[in-house]
């Protein structure tokens, strides 16, 4: 196997997102990562007329989640977390979303999509509306044939409101995902012979183990996401020719985005055939958004999550699109990241994404190899499980002849999403980011499957026919999970890498991505087709057979949060239906040996999100549950100086601090909140990479205030200034501008980055004299 380098991607990455941080002016925040450059060549009129101005246009307003690295954790973790904790911990504050609705009905624009999460605002209004409101530059461009209305300046909003927003998406509405699907000629279907091309979902079953298992997913349901619904007699004739037992009762059309829909094309076909072929007792909801454009999809998203309390057996999406990561809007893909870990925390949901049809180099079209070597989204995303292909030839009694690398399949490494922990084996290369794909089905469109779309048999390829096959697969290890009392696999990754190498996959170890070959087949995993394909029979034997040892109650831990050196308390029940005694042994997750017992306490030294895992055992068996800690990281300052101007009519304060950064901090672009004596504000600062340093700009409570990071040694400072402090004063102490008492008092200051939090336990002593500047020493 061919090994990446990766010293590019990192100097790739880091200008990304120095260019891509948020800017600041006076009292509005620029968002540069919610576009995507357009060549001039794309650009027609630089402005709208006033007919085109008066036309509709749909703006989705990303919001950022709380704690999202803890909810990460802990999905990984295997957990399930309901609607009502969710909303407590993770979900943006409802007062927060409730400002940025009203802003936007102030500009005219009307929300026009509910969402639960919370993560996403809907609106609509003219595009005279969006361009005044998000101050941008509308330009008419023609793109693949079709014209659009589409930004080509950074969005910006007013900075009171702004602390929340991710990203600002739909403006670039010629932005659009590409099918991941390739149609060829074909004779009648009657002329097939048996085990032949075009396969159909009894093939495939019968090749990868599943017939003999007896399971159908029954009692799942599987959503599709596409742009539009599939012909209702397409699907009756596909399932008869194909000698499927399904029904139009068990299909749901869901509109997820409002207007007319574009007429099928053969995506939609294969997506609900081969859902509805592979799990034929499983219930199929085809979510249509109109087009693939990032904000429609993300309705599409929304729509999902908000029906999780009525859709309670929807355990497994389906998306067969993407688009070259370079090219893609990085906001979009971070916001994207979030809906899939809601999908999976709330409902136990397994994302599955086709990897792409460009083999390692994409250039954007469909079908090419003459790009940039890079990866599609969101197959890139860490929360969803990328899908590659194979070229699969059977013998004439249906078992596996040969299965190869499918020469187009995507693959490769990602440039924004970090490696997941789970990501790991032995034959991994090495690397800091995430790698696509995670498994592999069939996709070679010359060995492909039957698809009827506009009542003819034809048969079709791409990794759009690899992923819905997985969500069918899927379905079937949910059913057997749910008849053993289990809850569904939610985030697929962790609970599958640990399967590479044995009999639960085909090692697909011949061909390679090409044809320029940047990624070649090999044992093991590999950027062409993952792990590999599956074996059904034997996923089912290791992901759904129940554990003798049942817990009782999982673990929990007192604390959840706590600060470095503090005791944090341990427990968990268990019992074994073997009726012996059973033991536990904890593993905290940062080195230190191991304790046993129903009740342990441990302290942590360093800051950090640990997971902690405990084994319990009867002798005979073993079952395993984790859970998440986090340990807020201190910062080192050396010392800071918080100076008082308290003459009229101008006062104010102002505060800084040479820090020492904790020394896994990676260059990368941060989301900061700092709260000093009451006064708090949320930005997005880079940390340079080693000796360089990056200085942004940001507003606190009306005011400006800066702030600037390297590496390892950093200076933060922020400064407010107003025409009468005498109130915010008092907090620090003051009282009518005038000092209190003399000597030593504490001013509460916390920094949270990316959800973690930094304390600063200062101690501060001032001598008091009223109407001149002070200064003073923060010792941690």
């Amino acid at each position: 196997m061919k090994r990446p380098s990766f010293d590019g991607r990192r100097i790739l990455l880091l200008a990304m997102l120095v260019v891509a941080a948020r800017s600041y002016s006076a009292d509005r925040t620029t968002f540069p990562e919610s576009i995507v450059a357009t060549p001039a060549t794309a650009q027609g009129r630089s402005s709208l007329t006033d007919a085109e101005l008066n036309e509709p246009m749909d703006v989705m307003v990303s919001l950022t989640m709380r704690n999202f690295p803890e909810l990460q954790a802990r999905i990984a973790s295997g957990e399930m977390i309901p609607q009502t904790e969710m909303e407590a911990k993770y979900f943006p504050l409802e007062k927060d979303y409730a400002a940025l609705e009203g802003w936007a009905q102030k500009q005219g624009l009307a929300k026009i999509q509910p969402s639960v999460s919370r993560l996403c605002l809907f609106v609509s209004g003219t595009k005279k509306q969006v361009r005044d409101a998000f101050q941008v530059q509308l330009t008419k461009m023609l793109v693949d044939g079709k014209t659009h209305h589409s930004a080509v300046t950074a969005p910006s909003i007013p900075s009171e409101v702004s602390g929340v927003v991710l990203g600002i998406h739909g403006l670039q509405p010629h932005l659009q995902r590409r099918k991941h699907s390739r149609k060829m000629p074909l004779a009648e279907i009657a002329s097939r012979a048996a085990n032949s091309p075009p396969y159909l979902p009894g093939d495939i079953l019968k090749a990868y183990g599943g017939v003999q298992t007896g399971f159908d997913g029954t009692g799942q349901t599987i959503a599709v996401v596409i742009d539009t619904f599939p012909d209702s007699a397409d699907l009756m004739s596909f399932w008869t020719k194909a000698g499927v037992n399904q029904s139009m009762n068990n299909i749901d059309f869901v509109q997820a985005v409002s207007g007319t829909l574009p007429a099928p094309s053969g995506e939609e076909s294969l997506d609900t055939e081969w859902t509805s072929g592979i799990a034929s007792g499983a219930r199929v909801r085809v979510y249509a958004t109109k087009s693939l454009s990032d904000a429609n999809l993300d309705s599409g998203y929304n729509a999902i999550i908000n029906d999780i309390p009525t859709q309670p057996t929807m355990h497994q999406v389906s998306l067969s699109y993407g688009s070259a990561e370079l090219s893609s809007s990085v906001s979009t893909m971070k916001s994207d990241s979030q809906l899939f870990a809601t999908m999976a925390a709330m409902g136990g949901i397994t994302v599955f994404c086709s990897a792409g049809d460009e083999g390692s180099a994409t250039n954007g079209n469909g079908q090419a190899h003459t790009g940039t070597v890079q990866v599609e989204s969101p197959a890139n995303d860490v929360n969803v499980i990328s899908v590659g292909g194979t070229t699969l030839n059977l013998t004439g009694s249906g078992s596996i002849a040969n299965e190869l690398t499918w020469s187009d399949t995507g693959g490769g490494v990602g440039t924004i999403f970090s490696r997941p922990s789970w990501q790991a084996g032995s034959s991994l290369p090495s690397g800091n980011f995430k790698f696509v794909p995670d498994v592999a089905a069939p996709a070679d469109p010359n060995t492909g499957c039957l698809v009827v779309q506009g009542g003819s048999s034809s048969q079709f390829g791409g990794t759009s026919w690899s992923s819905p096959t997985w969500a069918g697969l899927c379905a079937i290890i949910n059913q057997a999970r749910a008849k053993a009392g289990m809850q569904p696999l939610g985030l697929m990754g962790p609970k599958i890498y640990p399967l590479l190498g044995t009999s639960a996959f085909n090692d697909i170890t011949q061909g390679n991505n090409g044809p320029n070959g940047q990624w070649n087949a090999g044992p093991g995993y590999d950027l062409c087709t993952g792990i590999g394909t599956p074996n059904i029979a034997e996923l089912i034997n290791k992901l759904a057979l129940p554990s003798p040892i049942t817990f009782n109650s999982r673990p929990s831990a007192f604390p959840t949060s706590a600060l470095p050196g503090q005791t944090v308390s341990f427990t968990v029940a268990a019992t074994s239906t073997t009726k012996k005694t059973v033991t536990f042994n904890w593993d905290f997750g940062d080195g230190t040996a191991t304790a046993a017992g129903e009740s342990v306490t441990h302290s942590f030294v360093a800051g950090g999100t640990y997971s902690v895992t405990v084994t319990a055992s009867d002798g005979a068996n073993t079952q395993s549950a984790t859970l998440t800690v986090q340990i807020a990281q201190l910062l080192t300052i050396s010392k800071a100086a918080l100076k008082f101007n308290l003459k009229s009519p101008v006062d104010s304060f102002s505060f800084s601090a040479p820090i020492t950064l904790p020394a896994n901090f990676a260059p990368m672009s941060k989301t900061v909140n700092i709260t000093i004596g009451g006064y708090s504000s949320s930005t997005t600062l880079n940390l340079a990479g080693k000796g360089g340093a990056t200085t942004d700009q940001f507003k606190l409570t009306g005011k400006m205030f800066k702030g600037v990071f390297a590496t390892t040694n950093a200076t933060l400072s922020l400064s407010l200034s107003r025409q009468d402090l005498f109130t915010s004063f008092s907090k620090f102490g003051f009282s009518n501008a005038t000092v209190m008492s003399d000597g030593p008092f504490q001013i509460p200051v916390t920094i949270v980055i990316d959800g973690t939090t930094y304390i600063l336990n200062p101690k501060f002593s001032y001598t008091a004299k009223q109407d001149v500047s002070g200064k003073g020493t923060l010792v941690p």
